[in-house]
């Protein structure tokens, strides 16, 4: 067997042994190859199966291998008896003449086309054949004698015709194709060869195909979409459209089949085309199919949706690749058909030939179809889960490809021997996201059918068909005339060359399995079509015809004829894919004779009109149809006889099937002509028209329905009698569906009831008088109101989710749609509409009446809305006016000097606004847990009769001034005659008049200095955007009175001083690190949003302490340092919302001295003489356990040079200004050098640097400004 046929690793252990060399042992042969000895063996045990080496055991278990030497010695094949009987079998009768035309040969296919007798006719002169025995059995044996003698012309001359050969006793009427050639060598020089090929085959084919290609032809053009053929590239350039072209894409057929309009460039729409390109090739690698859907812009420049389906061409004659396929308008039915799955991928899977396993990243099965178990003779279930190694003998060449595969990421081949199982496989391995997925297939079978058929052929110089030899390696030892002229290369190239020249790669592979066919069914003669190559490189179908025939030295060659078949196979597959196309379209297609008689019908048309194929077959056309259709058909075709046969012509009507089912029907019809253009008959497509029918119908249908709703929408926005517009869309709703009655039902919440507000078709009186349950159990009413989608009933008798209400069986209700008129949530009311008839509404219905139901709900909204809007705007004058109040108080509030005088002057003001009565403010009696009256305007004497408690146990704390107090929130009272918490102070309100009221805490930072009240006779009188401004008024007067407070401390000689200590503070506040050194807390500067800058100075070791306080308190967030010289540390301390800086600067204090040395805290307090001193003691005990208080009192400050200055700056500085000029003070901004930037500074006060100068120098002109006038005033 020729070494070709061998895999790679068997050549390559063959390489290793030299004819008639020494014998090799396994463990010799392993080593050459790098292998193991068990895979080694296997390897030459296999090369003796193919008589490639031979081996014998030596010793006890050893064992030697050798090749045998082989005789080189080239020997004549003897073929002559093969080629004869090659062509006895051969479809084509010979005859031999000499030079004096006398008959010297003839095979047996000549006796049994002609019904001759071989001894008979050798020796007789071609006349006598002619005359006595070939004419006889020749259709017009005249012609058939005048033509066959032209050849005794001078000089010798060729000839080729077709002849019919009739019926005989003892032969069969076959066409046979007449050729002759002369004889220019050998002993019969100068005579000629007769050959007459049988093509009746060929003719059959032809006949049927010229009638088929003009039926597809016009079937194709009456398709409902667009055949094309088209090349495989991205502009997609179409080689052929039918004429529904023009009908789908508005553009003629000459444009597209041109290339001037690009199907890819023009007609594809832009934003589908990379997908169209993805999908198409997408199904062409999966299965050589593709159906894909896409939109095109057509040459008006609109937009439709189209679906293709196509496939590729496997007989293309050029280089590239072809496709072809049918593409259909969609566009209706876009948005209601939806194309149904083929089929599921697990189902492919599991019916699919081949073997499929799915692998994880760790080479983990995770799946295995059952086709694979039965490959690897394993359960499937047995295998998921094992890794690959675990569950099978790892093979090198299989490790080999799946290490391959996963490391390149690309798809992987190869064909493996896995000796466990003693099978080759073929395996195709593709890398996915989650591991490996491989299909393979046992080829064991191919295999040994490869490596043991031989392939040798003959061939025979005489006919003009292609003769061919091949001797044992596959190489032409001689090829006729014919063979040369078919496939173009001279006789020179191909003595010797091989046969995939011609015949192509897969040679031996096809004619294997050839040759296996004919063995099996005891033939010594292979049949079989395939393309073969020219040496221009264009390609032949070619009707190969081979037999073997065996060498003297054993060896076996081939011989055979090639016959060139493409017109024909062409043909052919235009019929199939005409055929094809009108299976894929799936509509019924029919074809008549000249009579008007049925003589073909596809599949569909049968399952539609409900015939067999038999009762139709041979009928005339019109079964299944009227007369007056008859008449129309016949007027049509007609019309078509009139325009000479061209063009189609369509006919409307209904189909009646055989069980009586009228159709409507759409039936478009053309004419089919013969060879010299006369009419043979006609064939046409019938569609079914009922989807379309209905459709229509519906249609008109919905655009009743939007004529409705457009016009009640119109009067929506101008009409202002709302019971006018509700009963005109009640009316209209009924007229346009046809039902009986229509309600609008109106909805009291107080009542839960529903009124018959308008209608239609109900009885006398009831309309704005009748009313039924919004809420009783098992009601229609109930139910429509928990919905949100509109309720159909189709039938009430069968209704299970809820009874019919009385009203609507009393009028024989039996179907209707009802639904909700505005929100679910809050609902206005329900419109419906209901027939006396059973019946199935439409989605459209349904949305009509919903649509309707919206534009009543926007009108009622809109009248709504238009008194709310009224409303809105007295609201929003009452707002104005508050709100310039309110800026009157907060101007006045901070003019005031004292708190007296801003409490006083908030609550007269408000006293005065028309919207409320009286105003008061009060604070808490911390001994009596009770509140205390500060000052009142509007009324006199209120807290004197009641009680107001803080302490959260006593009911009389549950009011809005109690809950004010308490939760430090605003806190209103609504309706204080309705509002149980206010039982308490009930009779009070009546006797003085108000109905609703509000308290708000009066507080700065933590501290809370008491509770402002106002009162109104209104009920409601503090909604959101009233109570939002005059609730602005507590953090307002807060503000003032904290900074008058703080004025105060500031500037008063006398102050309440306070004074504390904290043994061992570190301990106490668990940090980590103490130090003996002193740290001194100098100056604390408040930057907003309740942090401060506290700046101070210790030692190196002081530092250290310093830090683990931070870590240890949670409002000290960071220490920088501002200076280190001579051991002495300026540092600054960044704290946010620190207790006891923020309830001292609340009182209006502030802290003069704050020390740690020898490892104790001493804290100095000054408070105004106002200031709650008991409320600053609990703060500072509750910060710091184990602190105690070591004295109170009220001193006189003798130095009076601070007061001064400081009320200097605070009253020419704002509090920007003051924090900036005090942060750049402490932090060495003014040192020489600078120990701070003003960027350091700028950054720990969170501003930008431009932002802290400008605020630097304003502060600093305004403090020398006040300070040089105050001097020159002085002096």
């Amino acid at each position: 067997m020729p070494p070709a046929s061998l895999t790679t690793a068997l050549r390559e252990t063959l390489a290793l042994f030299n004819g008639g060399g020494p014998p090799q042992t396994t463990n010799e042969v392993a080593d050459q190859l790098n292998l193991g000895q068990r895979s080694t063996y296997s390897r030459l045990k296999r090369l003796v199966e193919h008589n490639r080496l031979e081996t014998k055991k030596v010793g006890a278990s050893a064992r030697v291998w050798w090749q045998p030497q082989t005789n080189t010695d080239t020997e004549t094949p003897g073929w002559q008896a093969a080629a004869k009987s090659l062509i006895d079998d051969a479809d084509a009768s010979v005859f031999v003449f000499d030079s004096d035309w006398q008959v010297k040969w003839i095979n047996d296919t000549a006796e049994q086309y002609f019904e001759l007798d071989h001894d008979q006719i050798v020796g007789q002169d071609k006349q006598t054949l002619l005359n006595t025995h070939l004419t006889t059995a020749i259709v017009d044996s005249e012609s058939f004698t005048n033509r066959v003698q032209s050849v005794t012309a001078e000089p010798p001359s060729t000839e080729q015709f077709k002849c019919h050969v009739t019926a005989g006793e003892d032969r069969e009427e076959r066409w046979l194709e007449y050729h002759t050639k002369p004889i220019e060598t050998g002993v019969y020089t100068g005579g000629h060869i007769d050959l007459y090929y049988d093509i009746t085959d060929r003719k059959q084919t032809e006949q049927v195909s010229e009638g088929s290609n003009q039926r597809y032809s016009t079937l194709i053009h009456n398709l409902p979409g667009m055949v094309y053929r088209c090349r495989n590239e991205p502009k997609w350039p179409m080689e052929f459209v039918s004429s529904a072209c023009t009908d789908i894409t508005g553009y003629d057929v000459d444009a597209i089949e041109s290339g001037t309009v690009s199907w890819g460039d023009d007609v594809v729409h832009p934003d589908d085309r990379g997908q169209v390109w993805e999908a198409v090739h997408s199904g062409l690698n999966r299965n050589g199919k593709f159906t894909i859907q896409y939109r095109i812009q057509t040459a008006d420049d609109n937009t439709r949706w189209v679906r293709e389906r196509g496939h590729i061409l496997s007989d293309t004659s050029d280089s590239s690749t072809m496709l072809e396929g049918i593409i259909t308008d969609i566009t209706a039915q876009k948005m209601t058909e939806l194309e149904l799955r083929e089929r599921d991928l697990e189902d492919v899977v599991e019916r699919m030939d081949d073997g499929f396993v799915a692998l994880d990243e760790n080479l983990r099965f995770t799946y295995v179809n059952d086709r694979a178990g039965d490959l690897l003779k394993r359960l499937p279930d047995e295998l998921v889960g094992r890794h690959i190694t675990d569950a099978f003998e790892p093979d090198p060449e299989i490790e080999a490809a799946i290490t391959d595969a996963l490391e390149t990421e690309k798809p992987t081949a190869e064909e493996v021997f896995y000796e466990p199982l003693e099978t080759w496989f073929e395996f195709h391995l593709y890398p996915t996201e989650r591991g490996l997925s491989v299909y393979f297939e046992d080829v064991t079978e191919r295999k040994e059918q490869t490596q043991q058929l031989e392939q040798y052929e003959r061939v025979v110089e005489t006919i003009d068909d292609g003769i061919y030899v091949l001797d044992s390696d596959h190489r032409f030892t001689m090829v006729n005339s014919g063979f040369t002229s078919m496939t173009e290369y001279g006789h020179d190239e191909l003595i010797g060359a091989h046969a995939e020249v011609v015949f192509g790669d897969d040679l031996l592979e096809i004619e294997e399995a050839r040759q296996t066919e004919s063995e099996l069914g005891n033939s010594p003669v292979s049949n079989f079509e395939e393309d073969i190559s020219t040496a221009s490189g264009s390609s032949l179908t070619v009707a190969n015809r081979f037999t073997l025939f065996k060498h003297e030295s054993g060896e076996i060659g081939r011989v055979g004829v090639v016959r060139d078949v493409t017109e024909r196979k062409k043909r052919e597959r235009e019929l199939e894919r005409y055929a094809k196309i009108i299976d894929a379209v799936g509509e019924p297609v029919y074809e008549l004779d000249a009579q008007g008689r049925v003589t073909f019908v596809n599949e569909p048309l049968v399952e539609r009109t409900g015939y067999e194929k038999e009762e139709l077959l041979g009928q005339h056309v019109s079964i299944g149809l009227d007369k007056r259709t008859i008449t129309e058909a016949e007027s049509k075709i007609a019309d078509l006889f009139a325009d000479g046969a061209n063009g189609t012509t369509t006919l409307e009507y209904e189909l009646v099937t055989k069980n009586g089912e009228r159709i409507p029907a759409e039936n478009r019809i053309s004419l089919l002509t013969d060879e010299d253009g006369g009419i043979r008959g006609s064939a046409g497509v019938v569609w079914d028209m009922s989807d379309r029918v209905e459709r229509e119908r519906e249609l008109e249908r919905q655009i009743q329905q939007q004529r409705v709703v457009t016009e009640l929408g119109k009067r929506a926005l101008e009409d202002r009698d709302i019971d006018m517009l509700l009963a005109d869309a009640a009316e209209q709703v009924a007229d346009t569906l046809n039902n009986d009655y229509a309600k609008i039902l109106e909805l009291d919440t107080e009542t839960n009831e529903l009124r018959l507000r308008q209608g239609v078709g109900w009885n006398n009186g009831l309309v704005g008088s009748a009313t039924i349950s919004a809420v009783a159990d098992d009601s229609q009413a109930a139910y429509i109101l928990q919905t949100s989608q509109a309720v159909v009933v189709s039938d009430f008798e069968t209704e299970s989710r809820f009874s019919g209400p009385e009203r609507l069986t009393n009028h024989d209700v039996r179907s209707g749609i009802s639904t909700i008129i505005g929100p679910v949530d809050d609902p206005w009311g329900i419109f419906g509409t209901h027939d006396t008839a059973p019946q199935e509404f439409s989605d459209h219905d349904v949305n009509f009446v919903q649509s309707v139901a919206n534009i009543l709900a926007e009108a009622i909204a809109r009248r709504n809305d238009k008194q709310q809007l009224r409303r809105q705007r007295e609201q929003l004058a009452a707002l104005n006016n508050l709100n310039k109040v309110v800026r009157d108080i907060t101007d006045a509030a901070i003019e005031q000097s004292t708190r007296k005088e801003i409490e006083t002057i908030v609550c007269e003001q408000l006293a005065a606004v028309d919207s409320y009565d009286f105003a008061w403010i009060g604070d808490v009696d911390d001994h009596t847990e009770t509140v205390n009256l500060r000052t009142e305007a509007g009324v006199e004497g209120y807290l004197d009769d009641i009680t107001i408690s803080v302490d959260p146990a006593d009911e009389r704390s549950n009011g809005p001034t109690g809950r004010a107090i308490l939760q430090r929130d605003i806190q209103t009272a609504q309706d204080v005659l309705g509002d149980a918490s206010y039982e308490p102070w009930r009779d009070s309100a009546r006797e003085y008049g108000f109905r609703s009221s509000a308290a708000i805490p009066i507080q700065y930072e933590k501290s809370l200095y008491g509770v402002l009240n106002v009162y109104s006779t209104r009920p409601n009188a503090f909604t959101t955007g009233e109570l939002e401004v005059i609730g602005r008024l507590g953090d307002i007067v807060g503000h003032a009175i904290a900074s008058v407070e703080r004025k105060r401390a500031l500037m008063s000689d006398e102050v309440i001083e306070l004074e504390f200590q904290l043994l061992n503070v570190f301990e106490a506040l668990d940090a980590d690190a103490t130090t003996n050194s002193r740290i001194t807390l100098d100056r604390a500067v408040p930057t907003g949003d309740a942090t401060y800058l506290v700046y101070g100075t210790t030692t190196n070791d002081g530092q250290a302490a310093l830090e683990a306080l931070i870590d240890q308190l949670s409002h000290w967030d960071s220490i920088t340092v501002l200076d280190d010289e001579n051991d002495i540390v300026h540092f600054e301390l960044l704290l946010t919302d620190p207790p006891v800086l923020s309830t001292v600067a609340s009182q209006g204090g502030y802290v003069d001295m704050a020390r740690i040395e020898n490892g104790n805290l001493d804290l100095r307090l000054h408070l105004a003489p106002s200031g709650d001193a008991r409320a600053m003691t609990d703060t500072v005990l509750e910060r710091y356990p184990g602190a105690e208080l070591r004295s109170q009192r009220q001193i006189t400050r003798t130095d009076d040079a601070v007061p001064r200055l400081q009320q200097l700056v605070r009253k020419n500085l704002t509090d920007r200004q003051q924090t900036v000029l005090e942060a750049a003070y402490h932090a060495g901004f003014f040192e020489w050098p600078r120990t701070a930037t003003g960027e350091d500074i700028a950054d720990s006060l969170s501003i930008s640097s431009p932002t802290f100068h400008q605020h630097l120098r304003k502060a600093e002109h305004r403090i020398f400004t006040a300070i040089l006038e105050t001097s020159m005033v002085s002096s």
